[in-house]
């Protein structure tokens, strides 16, 4: 200015103007500058917009693949960096187009400038559009790697997986196909966790193939392999699980086959038992077999079920069919062959049931042919008549008994018979004792026979004998009439005597048929060799000189009284019969008929005799009659009377027969006659008899009163007017009564055999009464159950007993209803006694249903002990393994016992239903028997306190037995969560010297980790169910507490210590992924700082700017490393150190240089301006 105005002086307005000017000028040039500044800020701005869009479109434009996921997100991050950079560019772009608008409107070159700015926007919406593209690619493409990740997982899983599947082995237990099931079930539990995955992978799978993946065959290829590799593991899985399940079914089923083969053969081998040989007690082994039967019965269902499992397995078609098929057959025999052997051993023991009832019946027929043996073998054949005749009848009743008895053997040959028949077990030995009964029974034959032959001749010999004395009893009482020395004191006596000897003449001569008869019987006797001849030909011998010494004293009779044929005519005659009339009168009108029959038929007989000779009289009452009636009244000489001793009893005798009669001590009797030294005939108020002579004493002369017979006064009695018609009627009167007495005496001695007849009857039936009435009374039942089974056999062979008297009693009945109707004397003394027989054979009837009733009610009352003490057995049979516990940890084992035990609880049922039975027929024991009410309570009490305590100890048992399950589950569970965690820990621990090269193959290892995680998760879950089952158990008291807290503590250590070792190894992988991490973050921020270093000299204002910014996320970015650094360990960060060093000083020196370069940009920008 001051040179200007040195050269130029100018006037000061001029100066003024000038400086006007100069200003506007300048004004002008430094708008046109400003302008052109903006124009070519514009254009520097749009060039360096434009290249670098240029660079961002070739950035976006590249094909970039990456090879993993890791370098997926590193392409991502990378693009989103180019976002960044985009984000940054965006405001140099809106200033570029905010420029370009304002200087388009001022500049020459605005259609340039809008052309810039349109080729700039649409450079830009390029760059965005590919950045876009980029960016869907990249997505994609880490889309396609992220699901090939993961189908590489999910196929490296299935590989593994696969060959689990793929195993053919099915153990050879149940446990092992049990623990191997478990193995497929939890693979089935992560197939299913799997299938998520899968699912996932399918369903982003079918996104990228409905969005047209640019890898859409590689994917539906991948898919197609995965899918049909799934569905194949699935096939072999349900395959698998298939086999393995039809394995267990087929263990299951061997095992349930041997344990019902081991119960058949146990049960088999009860079966087996030769107890039957024993027969004792066999009542209660054939109800205990009953109760067998039971038990086999409801097993049955076992063996049903059994075939029913076998069938639908071979229908199924199981593998292990001809296994399946040889067992149903083995346990079919094997129960077929049990049913057979209980069959037979039931059979047997019925058989030794009837053969212990047909060897009672033996034994009680030996017993009675040793008792039969013995009365044959006694030589007693009796002694007199009555004892022979009752030896006969007891013979004739044995008789009768031994075809009763032959009808038992019969009846028992008919049971050996079939017995042997049906092939008794048994068979010889019931041959053999057949054999030999009825070789005894025949032996008694001979002996029976014999015995009653000799029966016979005793009875024979006994008549005989009774005959025998009867003759010489009569030629003792003729022989007063032939030995008498009275010849009469006149004519008329003699001549009485004389016709009375006539008269006793002819009846000696009627009675010489009777002597010769029994004489003649008696040399038959002897001619047949009768055992007793001697005896026999001494009664002959002494008979017929017994009769030969009455015909000689006879004869000497007749020579004296034919002396004195002149002596006692009529007077004598009638005074005689008057005499035999007076003699005969008490005879025949002694009312004493006999005590008996015998005694009755012995009067009967001498009542005949005395009638005979009654009917004899009547000749000799004639004659006296015709005599009278010639008798002329003459002078008679009289003799003189004479007197008869007397005698005195000594001792007491009772009279055996009608001939004798019975005394007392100090009675006194008229001697008869003396002349027999053993009897002497006495005459004792009339009647007339005979007397041992060592009963009487004779009384001395001194002191005897002696009777005075004396004779009628003939004179006195003939000078009576009509004497002689009054003495012929009264002799008549006197023979007349006579003779009614006799015919009544004969007609009382005939109802009273029949009396007797009908009492001797009556008295065998009432003997035979009294006998069985104490049986039947007796109060001694009997508590031993054979014996009361024993009486009632025998009480029913005394039923039969009793049917039998019946028929007697009605002819009893018959015979005493016709005598009672004839008009018998002594109908009510008969009435009487029949009515007492009826009686007592009606009580005895009543008595033997009470005795049979009590019997009933003993066996009723000792079968139902029996049948209780048995159930107590049994009940303690099933108690005993139910009180054996033993804690085990073997599942099989408990499993085993846990069957057994439902075969026991099937066994209980039977006992709880036997129970059941026994209180009804307790129930029905107490109604029918009040009197043992107390022992049938006492015995249900009993019974149910047994089965209260079984019952308690099968629910002890079972609470038992299910926790030993729960403790052998506990166990398993164990083993399995151990194998587990031991294989995860193997597992964990394989992969621990595993790193990661990169970033991908690091979190390929992490995701492969993260599936071991969720087996973790999936473990720690059954872990703590395990403890909570632990804790359960230790709560319980049959466990061992230590033992299981052990477990539990072993358990959970395994479990931390897992946990620790996958936290550590997740540590140890994720610090990796960060250090691999970190070093691609490195490389890049290193390249990216190398890159903005080498560009930072030609960098335009708005690239600085951009710098700024990028500088800004770098160093966060870095600011992020130090921190990763600090996180991750020590040994890995000195890894970094030196990288993170020099990448600090490229930052550090880049930091320089962009202070460096906004320095510079500053200074061109003055400069530019200036």
């Amino acid at each position: 200015s001051s040179g200007i105005n040195a050269e130029w002086p100018l006037r000061p307005g001029e100066l003024k103007d000038l400086w006007v000017q100069i200003k506007a000028s300048s004004a002008l040039r430094q708008q046109k500058l400003d302008e052109s500044f903006k124009y070519h800020k514009f254009l520097v701005h749009y060039r360096d917009l434009t290249m670098e869009m240029e660079r961002l479109v070739l950035l976006c434009g590249q094909d970039k693949a990456p090879r993993d996921v890791a370098e997926a997100g590193v392409f991502l991050d990378e693009h989103a960096q180019l976002k960044v950079q985009l984000k940054c560019w965006h405001d140099s772009f809106s200033d570029l187009q905010e420029s370009g608008s304002v200087i388009a409107g001022v500049l020459i070159e605005e259609s340039q400038v809008k052309e810039k700015v349109e080729e700039l926007s649409s450079v830009w919406d390029e760059v965005n559009v590919k950045w876009e593209a980029l960016q869907l690619l990249l997505l994609a493409h880490k889309q396609y790697q992220c699901w090939l990740r993961d189908a590489e997982v999910v196929t490296a899983w299935l590989s593994t997986r696969e060959q689990l599947v793929s195993d053919t082995y099915i153990g050879t237990s149940l446990d092992e196909v049990e623990t191997q099931l478990k193995k497929l079930e939890d693979f089935n539990q992560s197939l299913k966790a799997q299938e998520n995955k899968i699912s996932v992978l399918v369903s982003t799978s079918d996104e990228m193939i409905a969005a047209e993946h640019f890898a859409l065959q590689d994917i539906e290829e991948k898919m197609s392999d995965i899918s049909s590799r799934v569905d194949r593991v699935r096939d072999k899985l349900k395959l698998r699980i298939t086999t393995l399940e039809d394995a267990a079914r087929f263990h299951q089923y061997i095992l349930e086959y041997d344990e019902l083969n081991s119960w058949i053969e146990e049960k088999q081998n009860v079966c087996l038992e030769q107890d039957y040989l024993d027969f004792s007690n066999l009542q209660g082994k054939l109800q205990k077999h009953d109760i067998f039967e039971k038990e086999l019965r409801s097993n049955h269902e076992r063996v049903e079920y059994l075939a029913s499992v076998g069938d639908k397995m071979v229908e199924n078609q199981h593998y292990a069919t001809e296994d399946i098929k040889s067992v149903q057959d083995a346990i079919s025999q094997a129960w077929d062959e049990l049913e057979r052997t209980c069959q037979q051993k039931k059979q047997k023991l019925l058989e030794a049931y009837n053969e212990m009832l047909y060897n009672r019946g033996v034994n009680d027929l030996e017993n009675w042919l040793s008792e039969i043996e013995v009365q044959l073998s006694n030589d007693d054949y009796g002694t007199d008549l009555a004892t022979v005749r009752s030896l006969s009848k007891s013979h004739s009743v044995l008789e009768n008994v031994l075809a009763t008895q032959k009808s038992k053997l019969n009846g028992l040959g008919e049971q050996a018979a079939s017995y042997i028949e049906e092939n008794h077990f048994d068979a010889e030995n019931i041959k053999l004792r057949q054999s030999s009964l009825e070789e005894k029974f025949g032996a008694l034959e001979e002996p029976m026979r014999a015995r009653k032959e000799k029966l016979s001749d005793a009875l024979l010999l006994q008549q005989f004998f009774r005959d025998v004395e009867d003759e010489i009893t009569w030629v003792r009482e003729k022989e007063p009439g032939v030995v008498t020395t009275a010849t009469g004191s006149d004519l008329y006596s003699a001549r009485n005597l004389v016709h009375c000897h006539q008269q006793l003449m002819s009846e000696v001569k009627i009675h010489e048929g009777k002597i010769n008869d029994v004489c003649h019987r008696g040399e038959n006797m002897i001619e047949n060799k009768h055992f007793a001849l001697l005896d026999i030909q001494d009664r002959i011998d002494l008979l017929r000189k017994k009769w030969q010494n009455l015909h000689a004293l006879a004869a000497a009779r007749k020579a004296d009284l034919e002396d004195a044929i002149q002596i006692h005519q009529f007077f004598t005659n009638a005074a005689e019969i008057e005499s035999w009339c007076q003699e005969m009168l008490p005879i025949f009108s002694n009312t004493e008929y006999g005590k008996d029959e015998d005694t009755s038929k012995g009067m009967a007989r001498r009542n005949d005799a005395l009638t005979i000779e009654l009917q004899a009289h009547a000749t000799k009452v004639k004659d006296m009659c015709d005599e009278g009636n010639r008798c002329k009244q003459r002078n008679i000489i009289l003799g003189n009377g004479k007197k008869k001793p007397k005698v005195v009893a000594q001792y007491d005798y009772e009279e055996k027969s009608n001939r004798e009669i019975s005394v007392k001590k100090g009675t006194e009797m008229i001697l008869l006659n003396s002349n027999n030294k053993d009897w002497w005939k006495v005459d004792h108020n009339g009647r007339i008899g005979f007397v041992p002579q060592v009963y009487m004493k004779t009384i001395p002369p001194d002191d005897q009163k002696y009777i005075e017979i004396k004779m009628l006064d003939l004179d006195a009695q003939v000078s009576a007017t009509g004497a002689v018609p009054k003495k012929m009627e009264a002799v008549k009167a006197k023979y007349e009564e006579l003779c009614v007495q006799a015919d009544l005496r004969k007609t009382r001695l005939g109802e009273a055999v029949t009396y007797h007849v009908i009492m001797a009857e009556v008295n065998d039936v009432e003997s035979w009464i009294t006998e069985q009435e104490k049986m039947v009374t007796q109060n001694n039942i009997g508590s031993d159950l054979p014996f009361i089974l024993h009486q009632l056999n025998k009480f029913t062979e005394f039923e039969k007993e009793l049917a039998g008297f019946e028929e007697p009693i009605n002819k009893i009945n018959e015979d005493a209803h016709d005598v009672i109707e004839k008009g018998h004397s002594q109908e009510v003394d008969i009435q009487s006694n029949v009515d007492n027989l009826n009686r007592r054979y009606a009580n005895l009837e009543r008595l033997a249903g009470r005795r049979k009733t009590h019997l009933i009610y003993r066996k009723n009352l000792l079968l139902f002990v029996k049948s209780v003490d048995d159930c107590v057995d049994w009940i303690e049979e099933k108690k005993k393994p139910l009180l054996a516990a033993e804690t085990s940890g073997d599942l099989e084992l408990v499993k085993t016992m846990q069957r057994k035990h439902v075969g026991v609880a099937r066994e209980l049922q039977c006992i709880k239903d036997n129970v059941a039975k026994l209180h009804d027929d307790g129930d029905r024991l107490i109604m029918e028997q009040p009197d043992n009410t107390e022992k049938v309570k006492e015995k249900l009490q009993e019974v149910d306190e047994r089965w209260s305590e079984v019952e308690e100890a099968n629910e002890v048992h079972s609470d038992w037995l299910e926790k030993c399950g729960e403790l052998a589950e506990f166990k398993r569970t164990y083993n399995d969560l151990v194998d587990k965690l031991d294989g995860l820990t193997t597992e964990v621990s394989s992969t621990c010297d595993e790193t990661g090269e990169d970033v991908g193959s690091t979190e390929a290892l992490i995701a492969s980790h993260h599936e071991l995680k969720e087996a973790i998760e999936e473990e720690r879950e059954d872990v703590e169910k395990f403890v909570g089952a632990g804790r359960v158990l230790v709560d319980q008291e049959n466990c061992d507490k230590d033992d299981v807290e052990e477990d539990i503590a072993v358990l959970q250590g395994k479990l931390e210590g897992l946990e620790k070792l996958w936290s550590d190894r997740e540590e140890a992988l994720q610090s990796n992924l960060e250090l691999k991490a970190c070093d691609m973050d490195e490389n890049v921020i290193e390249a990216r700082i190398q890159k903005v270093a080498d560009t930072l000299e030609d960098m335009t204002e708005a690239d600085c700017r951009n710098l700024d910014q990028l500088l800004a996320v770098e160093e966060e970015r870095i600011a992020n490393l130090q921190a990763v650094k600090e996180r991750i360990s020590s040994s890995q960060a000195d890894l970094l150190d030196a990288k993170t060093d020099r990448m600090a000083c490229k930052f550090a020196d880049l930091k320089k240089l962009q202070e460096k370069r906004k320095k510079y940009r500053l200074r061109l920008c003055v400069d530019t301006t200036a």
